[in-house]
């Protein structure tokens, strides 16, 4: 199974997965990350009894309909047209592959969702965006909704939509370990305005990295 190691307890999620149900935020009409991110944690908890050390997240498609989620075994799976997200968990020497397929069925909740409100007491500097992280939203929709204003303010000669794509988290996996901290999201580099790196901070250690993509079609991150 190449680095990717599973128990006996796995099989049966490798093989049927754990269905999703997810709801749309807002005005959009695909599934958003922050809403994917936490149930790949949630899964993860439920495997192995704790949050893993790290987490690597990328997301390949926008989900327009219901998902299901799968341990990634040796076997041949999904082709990667059909993985809309894929999460790796590090847990000490181990590594296990998570990944988001689609389903046919519809998702029918819209859940309001105001992100100026997320935003609500964040502070600007010229390359970084920072705010005690609150308790009535996740640590990762704070991350994702900061990330976009800070790209919004610092990338001005970038006029297509920036799409939330890559997370990497490293120690900082519990929501705990957010709770009225110091978030701190600092711009690093842009790559031929479609791809941009931003380092993740708490308490201005620093514990990740998020990736944004630009995209010409009009969708929103």
């Amino acid at each position: 199974m190449s680095l990717y190691t599973y128990s006996n307890e796995d099989t049966n999620m490798v093989k049927y997965g754990v269905p999703a149900n997810f709801g749309f935020k807002g005005n959009r009409n695909y599934v958003h990350g922050s809403d994917i991110y936490p149930d790949a944690l949630r899964i993860a908890c439920e495997l192995w009894g704790r949050y893993p050390d790290e987490v690597t997240g990328t997301f390949h498609n926008l989900l327009k309909s219901q998902g299901i989620f799968r341990l990634r075994s040796g076997e041949k799976g999904a082709s990667p047209e059909d993985v809309y997200a894929r999460f790796v968990f590090r847990l000490g020497e181990s590594k296990h592959e998570l990944v988001l397929n689609a389903t046919n069925q519809p998702i029918s909740v819209t859940r309001p969702y105001d992100e100026e409100d997320v935003l609500r007491f964040s502070e600007m500097s010229a390359k970084s965006i920072r705010m005690i992280v609150r308790s009535d939203y996740s640590y990762i929709e704070q991350i994702i909704a900061m990330t976009k204003k800070l790209h919004h303010v610092v990338y001005t000669d970038v006029h297509d939509k920036w799409l939330f794509t890559k997370l990497q988290v490293k120690d900082r996996i519990d929501p705990k370990d957010y709770r009225e901290s110091a978030l701190k999201i600092r711009a690093e580099r842009k790559v031929q305005n479609i791809l941009s790196q931003c380092s993740i901070f708490v308490n201005d250690l620093p514990v990740g990295h998020i990736f944004y993509s630009a995209v010409r079609d009009g969708r929103q991150s």
